[in-house]
């Protein structure tokens, strides 16, 4: 599989803000957001199966129980990765998968109850040449989803009010995050805009997620 980076560090978002975690990039995405902010993520090293799983005891804790696969889009590389959870340093950790929404997990996956997933709902800031997957609004898993938007603007909170009504709250929760500039430079006006976005919360019952590995490291890599 190509991967993109493994590392240590502290979730920065959701509902598991704050905890250590075990990071394991993927390479290769099948968007191109003009925001992103892991562009970096198109470049990898093909790794073995074996390797991936080597690397990650060297680099993170054996106590750790966290491990947050993300990428790029970590679901392109589906069959790789249904291998790699499979391996026994995986059994007992806590799995999370990050997806930009536009591809659903494998019965394989699914089947795979210590993993959740954050699939992230693209607005209309990001362009996205891809349609969110509607086959995340099908699966009641309770408590195994949390479904990300990211907005820049206006038009974006107009949109995410628009498709609250498709979400079952009872079995999702909904996290907003107040996207910024790539510098992720905290000035007047981002602080005007992460409290708008905070009263979009409060209005709506959202979840409120800030990415605070941005305001501790800014865009600094590996951490």
């Amino acid at each position: 599989m190509k991967i993109n980076e493994i590392f240590y560090s502290i979730q920065g978002e959701g509902k598991y803000t704050g905890k250590p975690t075990g990071f394991i990039r993927l390479s290769e995405c099948n968007l191109s957001c003009p925001q992103c902010d892991t562009k970096y993520a198109n470049e990898g090293t093909p790794l073995s199966i074996d390797a991936v799983v080597s690397i990650t005891k060297k680099r993170i804790p054996e106590f750790c129980k966290n491990i947050c696969i993300t990428g790029g889009e970590p679901l392109l590389q589906m069959s790789d990765l249904e291998l790699l959870l499979e391996q026994t340093y995986f059994k007992n950790k806590n799995i999370s998968i990050e997806t930009n929404g536009t591809l659903f997990p494998s019965s394989k996956l699914l089947s795979n109850f210590l993993i959740d997933y954050v699939p992230d709902w693209k607005c209309p800031s990001s362009e996205p040449k891809l349609p969110f997957n509607t086959d995340w609004l099908k699966f009641y898993e309770l408590g195994r989803v949390q479904l990300k938007f990211v907005v820049f603007n206006k038009v974006d909170l107009l949109y995410v009010k628009s498709q609250i009504p498709k979400i079952n709250r009872d079995t999702t929760e909904i996290l907003i995050s107040p996207g910024f500039n790539e510098a992720f430079i905290i000035d007047a006006s981002n602080r005007i805009w992460m409290q708008e976005v905070v009263e979009f919360a409060k209005d709506n019952y959202l979840r409120y997620s800030l990415q605070i590995h941005k305001i501790i490291w800014g865009n600094k890599i590996g951490v």
